[in-house]
């Protein structure tokens, strides 16, 4: 079965390099037009430099935030990792705060939680008390409408029942 594949749609992608070139900049010119700035404050400036410099890089390397294979459905939103085919029971689109998103109807939250790190852990146990699952995919982080996602995502799975 061929890997599905989504990235960051290109609107969200061109805020979040905005931003963070904005903010390198601010920070800056912060850095080296203020004399009379203490040491610390100075590395602590140069660390936000870093910071926002490497969020930068990511936005222009435009790697995929989703890959879906045989395995299960990988995710870099929040750093979710991989949420074997055994958890995932459905999907539907879903309302979020400011946008839409994919919302993956899970049979185990406490043995999926398990396999995540502490943070991605808490971060989806909000999602749990808020929407009712721990995993959720915005539509900024897909580069194709979440009709289309939730289609293929379905058939993926269809094929995924059949072969095993």
């Amino acid at each position: 079965m061929s890997t599905l594949r989504y990235k960051q749609n290109q609107k969200s992608r061109m805020i979040g390099m905005v931003i963070s070139a904005v903010l390198i900049i601010i920070t800056s010119l912060t850095l080296f037009l203020r004399e009379d700035m203490s040491q610390i404050l100075r590395i602590i400036n140069f660390c936000i430099i870093g910071i926002f410099t490497l969020l930068l890089v990511r936005s222009l390397m435009n790697t995929d935030t989703v890959i879906v294979d045989e395995i299960g459905i990988r995710s870099r939103v929040n750093g979710m990792g991989l949420v074997k085919w055994s958890y995932v029971e459905d999907f539907e689109i879903v309302k979020l705060r400011n946008s839409m998103g994919i919302l993956f109807h899970i049979n185990n939250h406490e043995a999926l939680l398990n396999e995540m790190n502490s943070m991605s852990r808490g971060m989806m146990r909000t999602n749990i008390k808020k929407l009712g699952s721990p995993v959720i995919i915005p539509q900024p982080e897909l580069h194709k409408p979440l009709e289309i996602v939730l289609q293929e995502l379905l058939e993926y799975k269809a094929k995924q029942i059949v072969v095993n």
